[in-house]
């Protein structure tokens, strides 16, 4: 039984031994970043980081807010909460711009109008996939938009950042 968990039959030394490696590959490539030489691909562990970033905006983002939960304030406190997680979980991803660029992408191509809506709010300030964000935005922003607080929401950043442009 030792021998085959030292081959590496999917037990948890091989895993480590990945987790290691990935590791190393992470702060060899944060090491190029600095000393400003060509980036290579994306390490595992970046790819890891991207996932947990895209299934935890997801889940962040969550069910859509209706007009009824603005009356209840248990209800107001947890959107409140919910969004506070969702603007630092935004300030960890923009922190390096691959992984930033990555996650986004994901987001956008999302099958939830919400959570697409809500990624594409967050690509506009950083400049990330710009027309797919304002494209997003100005159908949210629409009027015959049933979700009116998603309706009011967009139409106010989407103001705001086109001011700021001009």
């Amino acid at each position: 039984m030792n021998a085959i968990n030292k081959t590496g039959d999917g037990s948890r030394p091989l895993k480590k031994s990945i987790l290691k490696f990935a590791f190393r590959q992470f702060e060899q490539q944060r090491f190029h970043k600095t000393q400003n030489r060509p980036l290579c691909s994306k390490t595992i562990v970046e790819v890891i980081m991207i996932e947990n970033y895209v299934s935890e905006f997801i889940r962040l983002c969550g069910e859509p807010t209706s007009l009824e939960d603005c009356g209840d304030k248990s209800k107001v406190r947890k959107h409140n909460a919910k969004m506070r997680k969702l603007h630092k979980l935004y300030l960890e991803i923009i922190k390096d711009p691959i992984i930033a660029d990555a996650v986004f992408q994901k987001l956008l191509d999302h099958e939830s109008v919400d959570v697409r809506t809500a990624a594409a709010a967050r690509c506009l300030d950083p400049g990330y996939h710009l027309d797919k964000a304002v494209q997003i935005m100005e159908y949210a922003a629409r009027e015959d938009n049933p979700n009116r607080i998603q309706y009011l929401d967009a139409s106010i950043a989407l103001e705001a950042w086109r001011k700021k442009q001009r």
